[in-house]
């Protein structure tokens, strides 16, 4: 075939592959509109974000992952697990998703995550699991939370307005600044914050004691800042690239004043790149040459799938696990497993017994 109709052909199959692929309502699309269960998307800022889901936000069949069969009003009544009052560390995660749905992805990855941290042989934690929701998230959701042991706890709202240069956010981001108001919630004396989708593989309390308090440089903080409290502070990350850290996991302290900070700085969108979101915003707030440098975790704190080809341990997983042809080989089971191991325990005899110990 003549070079020039090489070319054609292939022009013509790329422009195939993209629109079979990102074309949303095509039946092979990486991109879903936005579906009749999206709630609260009258509000968007359609300039900003869009409210078209990928594919890892469809909802997954019950069929494969059905719901605990257990008396949810009987067993949220139950202490949650590990809980032993204000003053104590957590780990905790953000449940903002505005499917609403019992069979979004976000919501089953959050229960999944209550199972590993709380029940699960291989990695069960000594500490509480807290899952910090959305206030548009449904009570039914909550339950079912609370009923499998986890700490429940309303968060409000953080609203962000990203500058309106660049493409779209991903809806599914719009509510992510406020992550931020976890350093007001002064109940917990540490927080190490998962994304709902790193799952930790083993026991990872150690963690806890992967990001020490740390004194702040002084002599670069603002007069905004010269409180008595807020140069003691904790905030460890692992590290996307060189200046930007990856918010999937992270070992914070709450702080009434580095809170007030933080939503001060997070107003002024010049200083970093406001479509990665709350991300790029903790990056800047915390970067090595500010007055609050991040601490530095491990890559096993925050690992990809390719990790264990590279040589290199994991003890969490960040990856969309339920998206099942998004992994590779060695994990492309575990979600499923997990999920059964859950089902297994939650409808046993023996769980009700478990969740009375508190």
């Amino acid at each position: 075939m003549p070079r020039p109709a090489r070319i054609l052909v292939a022009f013509a199959g790329l422009a195939f592959i993209l629109f079979v692929f990102l074309v949303p309502g095509s039946p092979f699309s990486l991109r879903y509109p936005r579906n009749d269960h999206f709630q609260h998307t009258n509000d968007i800022d359609r300039t900003r974000f869009n409210a078209d889901k990928w594919f890892f936000e469809a909802e997954l069949p019950i069929e494969r992952y059905p719901p605990p069969k257990y008396d949810v009003d009987r067993l949220k009544a139950y202490a949650s697990h590990n809980y032993k009052g204000p003053g104590h560390p957590t780990f905790a995660t953000y449940f903002a998703s505005r499917d609403g749905t019992l069979q979004d992805p976000y919501f089953l990855a959050t229960q999944q995550m209550t199972y590993r941290l709380l029940w699960d042989p291989r990695s069960r934690s000594i500490y509480p699991f807290t899952v910090f929701v959305a206030p548009f998230i449904p009570q039914q959701q909550r339950d079912i939370l609370a009923a499998a042991g986890a700490t429940v706890r309303e968060m409000p709202l953080v609203p962000f307005k990203p500058k309106a240069s660049g493409g779209l956010i991903a809806g599914r981001l719009r509510d992510m600044f406020s992550k931020l108001y976890m350093w007001n919630m002064v109940e917990f004396s540490k927080i190490v914050y998962l994304d709902s989708d790193a799952f930790p593989l083993i026991n990872v309390d150690d963690i806890f004691d992967q990001a020490p308090e740390q004194k702040c440089r002084k002599e670069l903080l603002p007069l905004e800042d010269k409180s008595d409290t807020i140069c003691d502070y904790i905030f460890s990350a692992a590290m996307e690239h060189e200046d930007s850290i990856n918010a999937g996991v992270m070992v914070l302290k709450p702080d009434v004043d580095m809170y007030n900070r933080l939503i001060r700085e997070s107003h002024n969108t010049s200083n970093f790149e406001s479509g990665m979101m709350e991300q790029a915003f903790l990056s800047y707030a915390f970067s090595k040459n500010g007055p609050f440098p991040t601490g530095v975790l491990a890559p096993p704190w925050n690992a990809m799938e390719d990790f264990p080809e590279r040589g290199i341990d994991v003890y969490i997983l960040h990856s969309k696990l339920w998206a099942l042809w998004w992994e590779t080989s060695w994990c492309s089971n575990f979600f499923n497993e997990t999920w059964r191991d859950m089902l297994s325990l939650y409808q046993s005899p023996h769980f009700e017994q478990l969740r009375a110990q508190g």
